[in-house]
């Protein structure tokens, strides 16, 4: 990984450089030039700002407490006392007669970009625009030059390092991640290297779900006997279809983000979230499947608490299950993206409880003939697996505050 990957990593690895060390050692090596303010005179000042001139007195009003390493000519350094984390680099402009700003990281960031040059024999720093179309000159003294120079190397070295050091926990991370999912599939019966003849391949989670393309052959196959008896309700069941698929677009995301961006300490409750997302989509797919039988064995009261709980719950709606589906792709922050599919998950699980009476089979058997129509239309599904599994599933709870789960 380069560090020139993305904005984000190369803010986290800013945040992250040891600033104290770097600073002490600058301290160590100039003072003896009398170049930077003694520890003493850090210490002694509170609260504020320093006025735009570094020269003029310290401003108390302005609030968080900075302190301000100084340089005796035309540059002044500015630095968080607690950390010595250098925030802002001011020069002197005799240009335009005033002290000019720029951000330690854009510095940082031209310096490794080669747009800031040193002129020691005008003993001029000159700072580029990124696009080239601007170029800021100041005088400096030669020991200042020096100083700023050596202070963006150390920046850059250990920017360097950090970034090795990241590149190598996501790369510890990802292995981690995956052994742990592997455990989790051979526990719960979900070999994900079962379907490849290379035992190394990796198969992908969403391979192992039950195919959608079912009901939709189970909904032509009973098509008539749908429009005679609900009619306009024909349209909706077909919806249902197009939900499950999207519902497995959002299965294999979270799955892709788990092993791509989750970090291993979230991984339990990231894992937890997905095995509700499956739980969800195959009380779906059976749920549907119940309605089309219970039609042609005359068990319309049971199509008729289904269809009414799928309403309810705006399943028949597709747009907000895309929503999920876009959220979860462009979500920077995917630990709120998480949430967001938790909370929904379960909300769609205290409403879908209301059907359990279905699979305990107390009232209607429809696994009597399941299986002869899963065959009819040629589906993969083991029946038998798939019920036991939404019977026995324990539905992942995490509390409010997201600091434990169950």
């Amino acid at each position: 990984m380069s560090i020139n990957k993305s904005a984000s990593l190369e803010n986290e690895l800013y945040q992250e450089i040891n600033w104290s060390s770097i600073i002490d050692s600058l301290n160590d090596e100039y003072k003896d030039k009398n170049i930077l303010m003694s520890g003493e005179v850090i210490d002694g000042l509170s609260g504020g700002y320093f006025s735009k001139s570094p020269w003029k007195l310290f401003e108390i009003t302005k609030g968080e407490q900075i302190s301000v390493i100084i340089l005796k000519s035309f540059c002044a350094i500015y630095s968080n006392k607690t950390t010595n984390q250098i925030k802002v680099i001011s020069f002197y402009s005799n240009l335009e007669n005033d002290w000019v700003r720029f951000r330690m990281i854009e510095l940082v960031e031209r310096f490794k970009n080669q747009l800031i040059e040193f002129n020691w024999d005008d003993r001029v720093i000159i700072l580029k625009d990124i696009n080239k179309k601007r170029r800021w000159e100041f005088e400096l003294s030669e020991t200042e030059l020096f100083l700023l120079k050596d202070l963006f190397e150390r920046v850059i070295d250990e920017w360097s390092n950090l970034s090795k050091e990241v590149t190598k926990r996501e790369v510890e991370e990802k292995k981690e991640i995956e052994k742990a999912l592997l455990k989790y599939s051979e526990k719960t019966g979900l070999d994900l290297a079962s379907k490849s003849n290379n035992p190394d391949e990796f198969i992908h989670i969403s391979d192992l779900l039950e195919n959608p393309k079912d009901i939709e052959k189970l909904i032509h196959k009973y098509e008539n006997k749908i429009i005679i008896i609900f009619k306009s309700s024909f349209q909706n069941i077909e919806r249902l279809v197009v939900k499950l698929e999207l519902k497995k677009k959002i299965i294999a995301s979270i799955f892709d983000i788990i092993i791509k961006r989750s970090k291993i300490v979230d991984f339990v409750v990231h894992i937890g979230i997905l095995k509700n997302e499956i739980y969800i989509y195959q009380l779906l797919y059976l749920y549907t499947i119940i309605m089309i039988l219970s039609i042609d064995n005359n068990k319309e009261k049971f199509y008729a608490d289904i269809y009414k709980i799928f309403d309810e719950l705006n399943l028949f709606n597709l747009e907000v299950t895309q929503q999920h589906t876009t959220t979860l792709a462009e979500d920077n922050d995917i630990t709120n993206s998480f949430m967001q599919i938790y909370k929904h998950t379960k909300h769609l699980y205290n409403n879908l409880s209301k059907l359990n009476y279905l699979i305990d089979g107390s009232e209607y058997n429809f696994t009597a003939n399941l299986k002869s129509e899963l065959d009819a239309v040629r589906s993969d599904t083991n029946h038998v697996i798939l019920l036991k599994g939404i019977q026995k599933y324990k539905f992942y709870e995490i509390s409010e505050d997201s600091s434990t789960q169950k």
